[in-house]
């Protein structure tokens, strides 16, 4: 690979870890499942064309990029989590409870995702919110460690917060 190849890779890189990281909590509706309704989709296709490189090329770097900040983000809560631990504002068993939840959760999102219909996905979010809301009060855990079960209207922040289409957020990991 020239340098000249190598220096619009790292362009690339460099431009998927800042969207990914952007994106990253507006993602609770967004099908993620084909390339042609990713948020990302339109971007990898025009820096693709935009470099003369491989659609694919670019497209595995994003994803690339993506999956480390998924790795980070989560790592993030776990050590949040931890220190919850330590600082005594959870116990042990609540901070296993909530990891257990938070994949249940991240589980049902992924399922909830695949839903076409508006109407219908919305419904099957406020049921898990519900569900996830009386699995707390059951565990006596606070709404500050359901980060995961979300902040609330319009996404990310509450009523004309930066989240999008009005949808709560599901993840853990938008700590």
């Amino acid at each position: 690979m020239n340098t000249r190849s190598k220096l619009l890779m790292a362009s690339v890189a460099s431009a998927g870890l800042i969207l990914t990281g952007g994106l990253a909590t507006q993602r609770a509706f967004a099908d993620e499942t084909t390339a042609n309704t990713s948020p990302l989709s339109s971007l990898v296709t025009k820096m693709a064309a935009k470099f003369n490189l491989k659609e694919a090329d670019v497209q595995a770097v994003v994803d690339e990029v993506k999956a480390e900040k998924d790795v980070e983000m989560k790592k993030m809560a776990e050590d949040r989590l931890s220190q919850a631990v330590t600082d005594g504002d959870i116990t042990q068993a609540q901070k296993d409870l909530i990891t257990t939840k938070q994949t249940e959760v991240e589980t049902k999102m992924t399922e909830i995702k695949k839903i076409t219909d508006d109407g219908d996905r919305r419904a099957a979010m406020d049921q898990l919110m519900a569900d996830v809301s009386k699995w707390a009060a059951d565990n006596d855990i606070s709404g500050k460690w359901l980060r995961f079960a979300g902040p609330g209207p319009k996404g990310h922040g509450g009523p004309g917060g930066h989240g999008g289409r009005g949808e709560k957020m599901m993840m853990m990991r938008d700590f």
